[in-house]
């Protein structure tokens, strides 16, 4: 718990001083007497109190309460611990007393998995078109969550079929509480009988072997991210990455003479890592932000090569934005760019369009209108701008118990948007695998309009029709946020 001081006093005089604003008189100031949390059946107070704005003891100026007010219900609803958070304080002579109401959420969740290991909706449609299902898998996964009530997540998913993965993931915030530092361990393995080799015209061009695995891939990651202030991150990752291919991938050819896959001329593609960043998010829903902001800075170095095949390090940054026009109408714009230097960098480590992957946190090259390519690059940037319609804007939906028994279930967050949006992005290629150079070097336009519906637990299907500069069009169906 934070207690006043005059320390403390003295900062918020200094700051309202910096700010060329006036410092407040006594009157103005608001004494926090209590807040008292109730319907945490399962979730630890102190786990709350951490994203909380307001804690007994402070004081703060009446001017600023109904925003940290706010600010604190926001925090709490993106924990993900709840469906619905109700803030309710008395102010009486100066002094706060704050209640705090939640319903927790169901936290374990168990699914069976069948899907095509294609790689965007594009292909997964084509694939149906064509009736080519080769590339089925199945299997399940399993999330646990807040399992002894400290906002702790185990996440484990597999499949078979056409390719084998494996993904084990734990996270514990607040693992070392005096620190305020936060533990994540992550650890995959894939067999592939089937990889995307290369491009051709933009085009993507997988490669398989009939008589066993191409590619065995197995990393693992540690990372500690470091809480500077209520809603600021700082965040450091040490990785390891081992990657076998077989000794045929050589003698692949893709037009433009040998294939340039790996940076090993053995098959074995393994080095160390270090990513480190800083994040500042002021979202405030972060399954689908309606308004504030969030920064994110981040770099990393991969080697050096005593210890590895390769060395290579990446630095970039990404802004999102989100401004309330109205209670209907919303516009979101966001620019992120990635560089990567050294030219001994594996075809898999280049950044990439036109596949879901994501190798720094929230950061998502996507690239709208751009569906059917497969764009790699050593330096690319984005920016991008989004105007939203809620036909039925963001609300909690309470169901009566007749229509739905489980209580955890009863509160339901439902929205419906439509959607126009303009991207633009410019890839630049100067790798040692720089062998297709379609659509380098030019900057690139993606257009369209979409339906966005938001739904159960931060769920969110994106129905667009996007463009390019080609005059190319289509219908595609999306689950991630475009900006974020």
């Amino acid at each position: 718990m934070r207690h006043p001081d005059r320390f403390r006093v003295l900062r918020a005089c200094w700051l309202w001083a910096w700010m060329g604003l006036a410092v407040p008189a006594a009157g103005q100031w608001v004494q926090v007497d209590t807040v008292w949390i109730e319907g945490n059946a399962k979730t630890r107070a102190w786990v709350l109190l951490r994203e909380m704005a307001l804690l007994p003891g402070d004081s703060v100026a009446a001017s600023e309460l109904d925003r940290l007010i706010e600010r604190s219900r926001q925090n709490l609803y993106n924990l993900g611990l709840f469906n619905e958070v109700l803030m309710e304080p008395v102010l009486r002579e100066g002094r706060l007393r704050l209640r705090v109401r939640v319903r927790e959420r169901w936290f374990v969740f168990g699914a069976p998995y069948v899907g095509l290991e294609e790689r965007n909706a594009f292909d997964f449609v084509g694939a149906f078109r064509t009736r080519s299902f080769r590339r089925l898998v199945y299997g399940g996964s399993v999330t646990w969550r807040n399992a002894t009530g400290r906002n702790e997540t185990l996440y484990a998913f597999a499949n078979l079929g056409f390719s084998q993965r494996l993904l084990i993931e734990y996270l514990q915030p607040a693992a070392w509480r005096r620190q305020n530092i936060d533990l994540r361990a992550v650890l995959r393995a894939a067999r592939e009988p089937e990889i995307i080799a290369g491009t051709a015209g933009g085009r993507v061009q997988w490669r398989d072997l009939r008589s066993g695995p191409l590619l065995q891939m197995v990393s693992g990651a540690v990372s500690l991210k470091k809480r500077l202030a209520l809603n600021d991150y700082a965040y450091v990752e040490a990785a390891w990455r081992r990657y076998r291919a077989a000794d045929s991938l050589y003698l692949l050819d893709l037009g433009y003479g040998p294939l340039r896959f790996l940076t090993s001329p053995n098959g074995v593609e393994s080095y160390p890592s270090v990513t480190a960043g800083y994040i500042r998010d002021l979202r405030d829903n972060r399954s689908y932000p309606l308004r504030g902001y969030r920064a994110h800075v981040f770099g990393k170095y991969a080697g050096p090569e005593l210890l590895g095949s390769t060395a290579f390090a990446k630095l970039g940054g990404s802004w999102a934005q989100f401004f309330p026009l109205s209670r209907r109408w919303n516009v979101a714009c966001g620019i992120q760019s990635i560089y990567t230097f050294g030219d001994s960098v594996p075809f898999f480590d280049k950044s990439v369009v036109g596949l879901l992957r994501y190798e720094f946190q929230g950061i998502s090259t996507e690239l709208r209108g751009y569906e059917p390519y497969l764009l790699t690059g050593t330096w690319v940037h984005f920016n991008k701008a989004e105007l939203k319609y809620g036909i039925v804007p963001w609300q909690i939906l309470h169901l009566p118990a007749e229509l739905m028994p489980f209580r955890q279930f009863r509160e339901l967050p439902v929205g419906l948007y439509a959607t126009l949006f303009c991207d633009t992005g410019y890839i630049a290629d100067q790798s040692f695998s720089n062998q297709d150079q379609t659509f380098r070097g030019r900057w690139l336009l993606g257009y369209g309009a979409g339906l966005n519906v938001v739904w159960g637990y931060d769920l969110l299907l994106r129905i667009e029709g996007s463009g390019n500069h080609l005059g190319q069009f289509g219908l595609y169906l999306q689950a991630i946020l475009p900006i974020k």
